[in-house]
């Protein structure tokens, strides 16, 4: 949507078209509460993070609260259009303007923007924490925040809540070892730690590329490139920046997981 189109839009009393987040079964580890609720009773967040059991919690915020606080970090290349359009409510259906898909540039030398619509913006869950960046994806939008120096958070929303994907920073690459989903009446995330070196010492074990091209089939085409699981890796996380698709986006944070347990 260009910048004439979307003055037009704002100005208008017509309703507005919403972009419709659509999402399909995803295929998520289920939780265990008794093992959580002894985990939690025990961990000590005060003490140095070296074992998987220890775990502290995160709360969680609306989109829609999340943006008044911590929108501006994305500013310029992503921030809140704040529009008088009669009968709609801005709390609730909140516009995002943000850099266009293409990262074409106008005829004026500025980069191409869109305009993105999200519904129930004060129903959507997100963790309450500092993005450092935002992607928003044809069903739905993933923030990735920064928990301590080497465990990030991928957050992503879809329709039915926060699916959420624990990542250890090696090499520069953020490499994920667990997943979890909150519904939208979870109020806090227990975060999982593992520790590093586990992941670490995996990375250098040889790849086992029978079992990879059983989870990601795409990989058959690739497969002979690999001389490792580093080589994989990078393959994969290659593939996901120009995916917009969640439900494939969690498929290869799963696909990870699994090669570096």
């Amino acid at each position: 949507m260009n910048n004439e189109n979307l003055t037009t839009m704002v100005q208008s009393d017509e309703p507005i078209e919403p972009k419709i987040f659509s999402e399909v079964d995803l295929d998520l580890p289920t939780e265990n509460k008794e093992e959580v609720n002894t985990a939690e009773a025990t961990a000590d967040p005060t003490d140095e993070v070296t074992k998987e059991t220890e775990e502290v919690n995160v709360g969680t915020s609306c989109l829609a609260d999340w943006f008044e606080q911590y929108g501006s970090t994305f500013e310029p290349d992503i921030k809140q259009l704040r529009t008088k359009i009669r009968g709609l409510d801005p709390r609730s259906d909140i516009i995002i303007v943000l850099p266009h898909e293409t990262n074409e540039q106008l005829e004026d030398g500025t980069k191409r923007k869109q305009v993105e619509l999200f519904k129930k913006a004060d129903e959507q869950k997100v963790l309450n924490l500092p993005g450092i960046s935002m992607n928003v994806y044809n069903n739905g939008f993933r923030i990735i925040s920064q928990f301590s120096e080497t465990l990030f958070l991928k957050s992503y929303g879809v329709k039915t809540g926060l699916v959420v994907t624990f990542c250890n920073k090696i090499n520069d690459q953020l490499l994920p070892y667990g997943q979890t989903k909150l519904k939208k009446s979870d109020e806090t995330l227990i975060i999982k730690f593992k520790e590093i070196t586990e992941v670490r010492t995996s990375i250098a074990q040889e790849l086992d590329k029978e079992e990879l091209q059983l989870m990601y089939k795409q990989s058959s085409k690739v497969i002979d490139d690999f001389t490792n699981k580093q080589d994989a890796i990078d393959w994969l996380i290659k593939r996901q920046e120009s995916i917009t698709d969640i439900n494939h986006h969690l498929q290869i944070d799963n696909v990870i997981t699994s090669m570096l347990s």
